[in-house]
This record gives structure tokens, sequence and C-alpha cells, in this order.
């Protein structure tokens, strides 16, 4: 029997279509990224001019006459011509047939057009509206959601494909010979002698891991393309920050670069940008205004970041320390307050690959000696730092202390603590999204914590007039961005006063907290009476959480006085969860939290303003409410910023429930005009020291005196 007619050509045939189509399915899985990025691109420019063309629509064909130029807009109605997205679709043939426009004026039209256009196109920006799912929008959102969702297969079908192309191309191509009964019976006996043992091998890579782990990978990458197409819009709503990133890192950012730099200097910002940034050990895409703070907190070592509340401050800081692990430093403290330091550890774990170790509560020295062992985060808390046994050699490459203005009294054990953990760290991160609060103080003292010298340098500059100066000397040590620069995809805020009127119950209750001369009985008008369901702000609470239940929004509900969050809670009943308050642990206050983000809409979260305000992140709730309004508007922002933050994909509606005609009028007063002072100094790294004109209690007590007056209250000597 020949040769020919004791080699199986079929079956070698069948082995060498197999081992090409494992080695193709990999390296397709490994093309597809760019493929599936260039979609990303594609359709989000489609959405864009989608958003660019409704704009215009809606901008009324009266504005090309603006400017006072003469066109007679009457002609243009007359034609049926009511907006500059048709001025811009109608051929410049037609628009000159119009009775009554010649050239000239046809002319002044299309380059009036033009001009609106040009303005709407440099100011628009891409938002994935969940409530608004073109066809564009749901094509942006399959394609990131496949990217991210296959991110780690790719990963695995390089490694197999890395490990194994090379020799199944060399065996294959040795191989190939004996799938050809013309080429066998040609063939040398030495290269059939090698085609079989190549086939032999490429059939053990078969019957082994390789088809094995192949065909897993295949399945996986297969199934997230079905699952696309009906699990991506959920899967953005749970993760909209993140696809907000990727979309940013595929089809690019149009920010302005200043506000992404926080209006640094160009030599600043080039020496910053230079930053050689190893993210290796980071899980999660960082936005382009984050990758500028993390190289920033590690170019200039010593800082204060003071982006406002819900721009990731966190992740940030965490991208720091992941980048010096990556370049083999060890030792990692974050101090916190108490109530976000279970927060603190999750977040370290949802962002990065590094070990983390919670150092609080009876194992803390424990787990303190474990981290000096091995090295990690160590997350702990202002009162725990002073408590802990520190080795004489310890040595903290990088020390961040979280909500940083509790620090702003140098003569306080935490801040004595802080500061002798500080002289042992090669660096140290300052972070708070209210780091002013109005008060030059406070700004200077931070800065003398990190750079003395800077700090000389800026002292007695808090006002307007040494604005530019005063930016310039602090940037070294002081960066700044603020929500509407930075997330231009972020939904609308609305903020709405409810105002309420005194109903007889009500004004007795306040008539003699006013009497008694009790400030926070007289916040407390409207709750401190027998009845809660005849309260007027109760009853308009009621409203707005029913109308939010219709809407398929969740609650969050504010308030300063535990007593009001007690007759909130007895006045929903079940439809709100376990309150947060001081008394409840960090740990409870984050499962709290996750309950309520799986909760059904209609649900409401109540939170004490100061406990529930601070470090939590709360962007399932998209209606907000206070029941009275606080003495501080950094207190109210801080509220605010748990709901409207990255992740936001709703708008986001702010209830202030107010009584006319009492305290709640003087104290509404009062935050507009500190939000004035902070808007005109703070955004710009400038404070004023307005509040030494008038301490609280002056003003708690002016206010007392002048209802006292109104309700004719005499005051016995």
């Amino acid at each position: 029997m020949s040769n020919s007619q004791k080699h199986d050509f079929k079956h070698a045939s069948e082995i060498l279509s197999q081992i090409h189509s494992i080695d193709n399915k990999l390296k397709q899985i490994i093309d597809d990224e760019s493929k599936y990025e260039q979609e990303v691109r594609n359709f989000a420019e489609a959405m864009r001019h989608e958003t660019i063309s409704t704009t215009l629509k809606n901008i009324d064909i009266e504005q090309t006459n603006a400017n006072k130029n003469g066109i007679r807009v009457s002609l243009l109605k007359s034609a049926g011509i009511h907006n500059i997205q048709q001025v811009l679709d109608m051929p410049y043939g037609r628009l000159i047939a119009i009775n009554g426009i010649g050239n000239q004026t046809a002319s002044k039209i299309r380059d009036a057009a033009n001009s609106i256009y040009n303005n709407v196109e440099r100011t628009v920006r891409l938002r994935i509206d969940p409530e608004n799912r073109t066809s564009n929008a749901s094509n942006l959102v399959q394609f990131i959601y496949i990217l991210h969702k296959s991110s780690s297969i790719r990963v695995d079908s390089h490694r197999l494909y890395d490990e194994n192309h090379s020799s199944i191309n060399e065996k294959a191509r040795n191989a190939k010979i004996a799938q050809s009964r013309l080429r066998w019976m040609f063939s040398f006996r030495n290269k059939k002698d090698k085609a079989l043992a190549c086939l032999s091998d490429l059939e053990v890579l078969l019957s082994g891991d390789l088809k094995a782990s192949a065909d897993v990978i295949n399945s996986e990458f297969t199934q997230i393309v079905i699952d696309s197409t009906h699990s991506s819009w959920t899967d953005f709503e749970a993760n909209s920050a993140l696809y907000y990133a990727m979309l940013e890192s595929i089809a690019g950012s149009k920010l302005d670069k200043g506000v992404t730099h926080g209006g640094l200097s160009d030599s600043l910002v080039e020496m910053v940008e230079a930053y050689p940034l190893d993210l290796s050990l980071m899980k999660t895409t960082l936005r382009g205004y984050q990758l500028f703070g993390t190289k920033y907190i590690l170019c200039q070592k010593n800082v204060l970041l003071g982006d406002e509340m819900g721009l990731g401050k966190t992740v940030q800081s965490i991208a720091a320390m992941a980048n010096l692990k990556a370049k083999g430093m060890t030792h990692f403290v974050v101090v916190c307050p108490t109530s976000v330091l279970i927060n603190w550890s999750r977040e370290v774990v949802q962002h990065s690959t590094l070990n983390v170790f919670n150092v609080h509560g009876k194992d803390r020295d424990n787990t303190f000696s474990m981290w000096v062992d091995d090295g990690g985060i160590a997350v702990t808390t202002y009162g725990t730092i002073s408590k802990l046994d520190m080795p004489k050699d310890l040595k903290i490459d990088m020390l961040v202390a979280d909500e940083a203005h509790y620090v702003k009294n140098p003569y306080a054990i935490r801040t004595q603590s802080l500061l002798e953990l500080s002289k042992i760290s090669e660096s140290t991160l300052f972070m708070t999204g209210t780091p002013l609060e109005n008060r030059v103080e406070e700004m200077h003292f931070l800065v003398k914590c990190l750079q003395p010298k800077i700090a000389t340098e800026i002292y007695g500059m808090g006002h307007i007039l040494n604005a530019p100066h005063f930016r310039e000397k602090v940037a070294p040590v002081y960066l700044r961005r603020i929500r509407e620069d930075v997330l231009t995809e972020l939904p609308e805020l609305v903020e709405k006063e409810e105002w309420c009127r005194f109903n007889k119950q009500e004004i007795d209750a306040y008539r003699e907290s006013v009497f008694l001369g009790n400030f926070m009985a007289m916040r407390q008008l409207s709750w401190n009476i027998t009845d809660v369901k005849s309260s007027t702000k109760a009853n308009r609470l009621l409203e707005i959480c029913e109308d939010a239940k219709m809407n398929n929004r969740k609650i969050v509900i504010f308030s300063y006085f535990r007593e009001v969050i007690g007759k909130v809670c007895t006045l929903l009943g079940e439809q709100c969860m376990e309150p947060i308050t001081g008394s409840i642990s960090s740990q409870r206050r984050q499962e709290i939290i996750d309950e309520f983000t799986k909760a059904a809409p209609g649900t409401v979260l109540i939170c004490q303003v100061i406990a529930g305000g601070v470090g939590l992140n709360i962007q399932a709730a998209s209606v907000v409410v206070f029941c009275e309004p606080q003495i501080k508007p950094s207190i109210e922002n801080q509220a605010i910023s748990r709901a409207y933050r990255m992740g936001q994909i709703h708008n986001v509606v702010v209830h202030r429930l107010l009584v006319e005609n009492s305290i709640d009028e003087r104290i509404m007063d009062l935050l507009s005009m500190k939000q004035d002072i902070f808007d005109n100094f703070a955004h710009e790294s400038v404070v004023a020291e307005e509040n030494k004109k008038m301490s609280e209690k002056t003003w708690m007590n002016s206010v007392i005196q002048e209802e006292q007056e109104r309700f004719g209250v005499v005051q016995v000597s």
C-alpha cells in the first residue's frame, strides 16, 4: 500500500482548518477593539450633529437679525422658514428665489446662520440621555458596553494568541503538505515526517487547553455581543461615569484645556503634563481632567486638591498611589472622617488592584501591624491616628487627608497628629470640595501645612484685586476645577423654593419659639407641631414624594434635626429606608446606600444633613428635599452633591421647604449672600473675610431680636 493511501488527508485538513479557525477568532477578538472604537467615534459624532441640529431648530429665525443688519425676517417666515436649521438646509439658489430677497440679503442671512452654527458647534456638549434613546445613542451605548464588558476577554485573547500564534503558524506551514494528495506524493520523506510531527502537535493543542480556552473566550465574547442589544442601557444607567470616561478616552475630549488645567500657568501645565504616569494597577478609565489632576498631585508632591464635590477626587488620589506602587513604592495612608471609611475601602478595591487595610475599631492595632509588614493602603480616621503606635523607622510614600478642612484648627489633636504623619511622608495630599468656606485663615493654614514658603507669599492677599496674582502664587499647591466646567454631560440641576404659609397651629408654635428666643426651635417651624399631618411643609413633602414616585424617581430628604427626621419617618412610613444619622456606623451607612440603590422608584432616603451630606454617593436619587434651609451654603452644596455628581444621568430637582414671613426668609437671604461671596472668590481660588464682619452667634441674636420685635415680644431687662 502506498504512503498516500495510508495517510488520512481529510483528517489533516480538518486539523489545520480547526487550528486556523481558533487562531483567526482570537485575532479577530483582538482586532475588533479598534473596529468597535471607530463605531463609538462614528456614533458619538452622529449624536453630536443631532444635538447641534436640534439646538438650531429651536433657535428662531429672528436671531439672524439680532445685530439689526437689515434682514427682513418676515419674508423668510412667509416662505415657511422659522428656524436657523432650515436656513442652513436650504440651497443658496432657493434662498435667492424667495420674493424680496436678493444676493446681498441672502449672503447676510447665510452669514448670520453660519455664525450661529459655529457658536453652537463650539459650545454643544454630548449627553447620553436614557429617556431619549435615539438610534445613534443606542448604538453608541451598545458599542461602549461591548468594549467595557469584553476588556478582560481581550486580555485573555492577547495572551493566548501571543503564546501560540507563532508556533501554530510555523507548524501549520510545515503540515500543509499533509492535506494535499499531490504535494504529499512529490515530497521527500523528511518533509513528510516533519509534517506528520507538526500535525500531531497541532492535534494535541486541539485536544488540550488551547481549544478549551479559546472556545470559552469566543463563547463569552459572542454572549456579550448578544447581551449588548438588551442590557447596554441598563448597564449605562448603573455605570454612566465609566461610559463617559470611555467615551472621552475613545472619541476625544472637546473640553477647553483651561478648565481641565484649573487655570494654571502654561509653564506649570507643561511640567505637569510631562509627568510619566503608570496606571497599570488601575481598573478604571480616568477622565482627561482626572488624568491631569493625578499628574499634578504626583508632580507637585504636597498639594491641596480642591475640585468641587462629585468630580472624583478619590479616584485621582487612588490613581496617584497606584502610580507610585507600580514604580516600587509600598506604604500609603488615607485619613478620612469615620462616616466615609467604608466607602474609601470599597473605592480602592473598585478602582485599583492595591491592597487596602481598614485601620479602625477593635482590631485596628493588628490590622495596622499587617499594613506595616505588607504595605498597601491603610485607611483610617482622624480620631484613630493619634492612637496608632508608629514604628520609628516607618516611612509613608503618600499621605492622603480627605475632607481636609477637618484639620483647620492648628491646636486640635487630630490636626497635630496628621501633621506628625506628614513629617514622615514623602508626599502629602489634602482633599476637600469646600476647603475655604469663605475664611482666608483656613486656606492659608492648609497651604502652610503643605508648602510653607507659598503660604508666606500669599499671606494677606485674600481680596479680589489681587486675584490673578494670587492664583499665580497658589498654583503650585492648589488645584480646583468646578462641576459645570468639566462634567459637561451632567443633566440639568433645578432648584425650587417651595413657599408655604403658616396655619394657626404653626404660627402659635413659632410665636412661642420666638418668645423664648429659641433659635433652633424657630428653625424647626412647621415641623414642631403636635400633629405632623397638619404641617404645611409635611403636606408639600408628601406631594413631592408622590410626584417623584409617579415619575420613577427616588428621593433623598435632608434635615439638620433628628426630631424632624423622626417625624418625616412617621409621615412616610414604609416608603422610606432606615434614616442615616450621626449615630449610624459608617458600615451601616454604606449598607443603607446599597439598599437604596437597589430599591424601587419612589423609595425615600432620609439623612441628617451633616451625617449624610458628606462623602456618600447617592446618585440613585434625583429628587432632593431640604426640610429647612441650612446656615452655610457649603452644607447645602455638599448635600446636593451626594446626588448631583459624576454618574448622575437624570435631571436633579432640589426642593427647599420654606414658610413665608419667618426665619426661613432670613436664612435664605444669608445663604444667598454667602453663596455670592463664595462664587466670586472661591472658584477663582481667592476667599474673602466677610464672615469676620458678623459671627454666626451675632447674626442669630440679631434674627431672634428682629423676630421678637415683629411679634411684639417685650424683653424684660
